[in-house]
């Protein structure tokens, strides 16, 4: 048997120190990442929670900002695999823009993300009489602790389909035949209706990006004046009338320079316009342009047109049109129209 020098005996000693060193080591990231796992699986346990914001209003650009983050974040989270709670206590005003797209981004969020959404009641008695009103606390799991009485949210209706059918909305159009003369079926306003809800199937969902491919419709009538908003989330009008191959080239030369986000303005008011030699191609339907020219034909009111960052406003008073660019971007489309009652 060969007798091993001291020399030789501390390298082996020094080696298996190093080894054994090692699997400590292993042994102690081992327990990290097993203390990391059951750190992160108690998180999820926990709702995270968000708070809403005080005004959904995506007209103006602050309060579509707040809008339109705080709906990228409650994404962020439920894509995270987290469960939320959303406090709705700061919230106070009501827009039928920041409502309906609220509304829609919610059903979308349900569908997608079930059981993982819930919400503190808002503080606002008013606020919380509406969002009872349109079913949005039933669909987060509360019950409203109020009666539906005030005057300003009574007169709020509410519809949502996935068809082009126009059986969903017609009894929340019908709501307001008494104002309109009795004849609101036959009215040039069911026309546009009838022409969005096609349009939302049409353009908006090419194809299934979702998983939902709704649209969704308020309606309100308030003294002698009626508002009715339509929003879906589909493909938006820029991206829409973009892929139409006839229109590839009149569109590159429109925009040899800029940025895209500019130019969302700009395409939904060629969408909307109802000359159809500012572009020179035949290539539109009714859709839009419709809708515009039932506004244009009334002493007052109003049409607005909002998707991606940009959108287009017609008043019928002034007779005077608008296009803005907005700092953020919403998804789909959202249309309004602002109609004086006939006395």
């Amino acid at each position: 048997m060969k007798i091993m020098s001291c020399k030789v005996k501390l390298y082996h000693q020094r080696k298996q120190i190093r080894a054994n060193r090692l699997l400590i080591r292993a042994a102690g990231m081992l327990r990290n990442v097993e203390y990391v796992r059951l750190l992160e699986k108690s998180r999820r346990r926990r709702p995270v929670r968000i708070l809403a914001p005080a005004y959904l209003i995506l007209n103006d650009d602050n309060h579509r900002e707040n809008l339109v983050v705080f709906l990228r974040d409650l994404e962020r989270e439920l894509k995270s695999g987290f469960k939320v709670i959303i406090d709705f206590s700061p919230t106070i005003k009501l827009h039928p823009c920041g409502t309906l797209y609220l509304i829609a981004n919610l059903d979308e969020f349900l569908a997608e993300y079930p059981g993982s959404l819930s919400c503190k009641l808002p503080k606002d008695n008013v606020v919380e009489q509406l969002f009872q009103h349109v079913g949005l606390l039933s669909k987060l799991g509360r019950a409203s602790r109020l009666a539906v009485t005030a005057s300003n949210v009574v007169n709020w209706h509410y519809a949502t389909g996935s068809d082009a059918t126009t059986n969903t909305f017609k009894a929340l159009l019908m709501q307001h035949g008494d104002a309109m003369g009795g004849i609101l079926i036959r009215s040039n306003l069911y026309d546009c209706m009838s022409e969005a809800v096609t349009n939302t199937k049409k353009h908006a969902y090419p194809k299934a990006i979702g998983s939902l491919n709704n649209w969704w419709m308020f309606s309100q009538a308030s003294g002698d004046i009626l508002q009715v908003a339509i929003c879906d989330l589909g493909i938006g009008i820029p991206r829409s009338l973009l892929e139409k191959p006839e229109m590839k080239d009149y569109f590159r030369k429109l925009f040899m320079i800029g940025r895209q986000s500019s130019h969302d303005k700009t395409l939904i008011k060629i969408a909307s316009s109802t000359n159809r030699s500012s572009t020179g191609l035949e290539y539109r339907g009714k859709g839009l342009p419709q809708m515009l020219d039932f506004i244009k034909n009334q002493d007052n009111g109003g049409f607005r047109a909002q998707s991606g960052s940009g959108s287009y406003t017609y008043n019928a008073f002034s007779k005077r049109q608008k296009e803005v660019t907005h700092k953020q971007s919403i998804k789909g489309t959202l249309v309004q129209w602002t109609l004086k009652l006939k006395s």
